[in-house]
C-alpha cells in the first residue's frame, strides 16, 4: 500500500458466484458504498447467475445511481476458483478483488496459495470467509470490523455418536454464522448512530436475533432509563420499517415508470407495493402482510428488512430463567411474538457468561446441572436459529472425517451431493442412505443394518431427511 498514491481512485473488481444470490452480493456492495472508499469502478463478473439474482443486483445499482460505473459483465460460463480470481484481476487490473464465494471458501485448499500471495500484496478482500478484510487505509476501521462475526457449530448428538464410533481424523459439525451488531438508536433509518451501516449489516443476514432485556436491576443501566421490552422492540422495528418504506417508495416509482412505458404488467406491482406501504405505515411488519403466494414472491424480491424471520432472545434474571412464564416481561414478549409469528427464547446472559468461562466439560456439566439447565442458552439459540431458517443436516462418516452438511428442508439428493462438491451433483448416480435411527438401533453395526435391508439406494428424486447418513456415488 505504501507505493500507491494517497487518495488515488481504486479499481475494484467483484467476482460473483452463482449460488450466493442477490442478498449476499448487495451486502458486499453496501460495504463498499457505505465506507465511502475512493472507488473508481465496480465490475460484477457474472458466471451464470439466475435471472432473478441479476435483476435484483441491477435494481440495486439503479436505486443508488451507481450505474454505469458499477456494472455487470457476463462471460456466459462458470469459472473455477483460481480462474475466477485471475479473471477478476485481469478484468480491471484491480487494486482490490472481492471474491464473493461464501460457501466454497471453506474448502480453501485450491486457492490457498493464491490468496496468501495476494494478501501479502494487500490486493485482495475475501468476503464471506474467515479471512480478515482489508481497507484502503490499513489503519482505518472498516464496516466489517464494526461487527463481530462468529461461526458456531450446531449441536448434534448424532454426529458426536458417529465420531465416537469412527474416531475420525477430522470432526466437522454444521456451522451457522452469527453477526453481533452494535445497538441501534432512534433515527438510525435517517443515519443516526451507526445508522446505515447497522441496517446494511442486517440486510446481509437471513434472520434476526433480537436480544431484549427482561429483568430489573438498578445496577445495570438502560439507555431509555427503564425496563420495557415492548418499547425496546418497537424502537428497533420502527427503524426497520422506516428503512423498508424508503425501499418500497423506490420500487413503486420504478414500477410506475415501467408501466407508463407500456408494460402493463407493472400495474399490479404498483398495486401490491402500494398496499404494502399503506399497511406498514400503520406500524406493521412486512412479514405479517397477508397476500397471495405470487404476490409474496414478488415482495420477497425487494429484500425488505422486516421480511426476515425473528427470534426474540428474552434476557432474564438468574431467578427467572428456569421459570420464564413467571416473569411479566417475558410473557409480554411472548404475546407479541405470537402475533408476529416470531420465536421467543428465554436466556440469562449472566449465566451464559459464567458457563462460557468454564473450559472443563465435566465442570461445565456439573455447573449446569446445579442450575437445572440441560442445555446452555447458546446451544438452544443455535438450534432455534437452524430450525427457524428451515435448515437440516445430513451426515457423512468414516475414518477420515465425520461431518454434518447443511441443506434446506426439501432438498433432493443431487443438490445435497453438490454441497460436498459440484462434481458430486454434476455426475450424480445414486445415494446409499441409512436413517440415523436405524443405525443407532443396530448399535452402529453397519453389516447388521445392511442385512436387515435398512440401507436404501435412492435416486435423483429422493428428498433428503434430517439425520440421513449418506454415501454418494457419482461419475464425471
Amino acid at each position: 500500500m505504501a507505493d500507491r498514491e494517497k487518495g488515488k481512485n481504486m479499481r475494484i473488481s467483484v467476482a460473483m458466484a452463482t449460488y450466493n444470490g442477490a442478498r449476499f452480493i448487495t451486502e458486499q456492495l453496501d460495504s463498499i458504498r457505505l465506507q465511502s472508499l475512493p472507488v473508481d469502478q465496480v465490475i460484477l463478473r457474472d458466471d451464470g447467475s439466475s435471472d432473478q439474482t441479476l435483476e435484483i443486483v441491477r435494481e440495486y445499482l439503479e436505486t443508488y445511481e451507481l450505474a454505469p460505473a458499477w456494472r455487470i459483465t457476463q462471460n456466459g460460463k462458470r469459472l473455477g476458483y483460481a480462474e475466477n480470481f485471475r479473471a477478476a484481476v485481469e478484468e480491471t487490473g484491480g487494486d482490490y478483488v472481492f471474491f464473493c464465494d461464501q460457501d466454497d471458501i471453506w474448502e480453501p485448499d485450491r486457492v490457498e496459495d493464491m490468496v496468501s500471495e495476494m494478501e501479502k500484496r494487500r490486493e485482495i478482500l475475501v468476503l464471506g470467509s474467515e479471512f480478515v478484510p482489508f481497507t484502503v487505509d490499513p489503519d482505518a476501521p472498516s464496516v466489517s470490523r464494526s461487527v463481530l462475526k462468529s461461526f458456531r457449530g450446531v449441536p448434534d448428538k448424532r454426529l458426536e455418536w458417529l465420531r465416537d464410533q469412527h474416531n475420525p481424523k477430522k470432526f466437522t459439525p454444521a456451522v451457522i454464522e452469527f453477526v453481533d451488531i452494535a445497538g441501534l438508536v432512534k433515527g438510525a433509518s435517517k443515519g443516526e448512530g451507526l445508522g446505515n451501516k447497522f441496517l446494511a449489516n442486517i440486510r446481509g443476514c437471513d434472520a434476526i436475533v433480537h436480544v431484549v432485556r427482561c429483568f430489573d436491576d438498578a445496577n445495570v443501566t438502560h439507555v431509555e432509563g427503564s425496563t420495557d421490552p415492548l418499547r425496546d422492540i418497537d424502537i428497533i422495528n420502527t427503524e426497520l420499517i422506516m428503512a423498508d418504506l424508503e425501499m418500497i417508495d423506490r420500487r413503486i416509482d420504478k414500477a410506475q415508470k415501467n408501466a407508463k412505458g407500456g408494460d402493463k404488467r407493472f400495474n399490479h406491482e404498483v398495486e401490491v407495493f402500494t398496499a404494502l406501504r399503506d399497511y406498514m405505515n400503520e406500524g406493521n411488519l412486512a412479514r405479517t402482510f397477508e397476500c397471495s403466494e405470487d404476490d409474496a414472491a414478488m415482495i420477497a424480491t425487494s429484500d425488505l428488512l422486516t421480511l426476515r424471520k425473528t427470534i426474540y432472545a428474552a434476557n432474564l434474571s438468574e431467578n427467572d430463567v428456569n421459570q420464564p412464564e413467571a416473569c411479566k416481561y417475558f410473557t409480554q414478549v411472548q404475546e407479541l411474538a405470537a402475533k408476529e409469528g416470531s420465536e421467543v427464547l428465554p436466556i440469562c446472559a449472566k449465566l451464559e457468561a459464567d458457563i462460557a468461562e468454564l473450559d472443563d466439560p465435566d465442570e461445565k456439566a456439573m455447573f449446569m446441572e446445579e442450575l437445572g439447565l440441560q442445555q446452555s442458552g447458546l446451544d438452544r439459540l443455535i438450534q432455534c436459529s437452524y430450525e427457524l431458517l428451515g435448515l437440516i443436516s445430513f451426515l457423512t462418516d468414516g475414518k477420515k472425517e465425520c461431518r454434518a452438511w447443511t441443506i434446506r428442508k426439501g432438498t433432493k439428493a443431487p443438490q445435497a451431493a453438490g454441497k460436498i462438491h459440484s462434481d458430486f451433483e454434476r455426475g450424480f448416480i445414486r445415494a446409499q442412505v441409512i436413517a440415523y435411527k436405524d443405525l443407532e438401533d443396530a448399535d452402529f453395526n453397519y453389516a447388521a443394518v445392511k442385512a436387515k435391508g435398512l440401507q436404501r439406494t435412492e435416486g435423483k428424486e429422493y428428498v433428503v431427511n434430517d439425520g440421513d447418513v449418506i454415501e454418494f456415488l457419482f461419475n464425471v
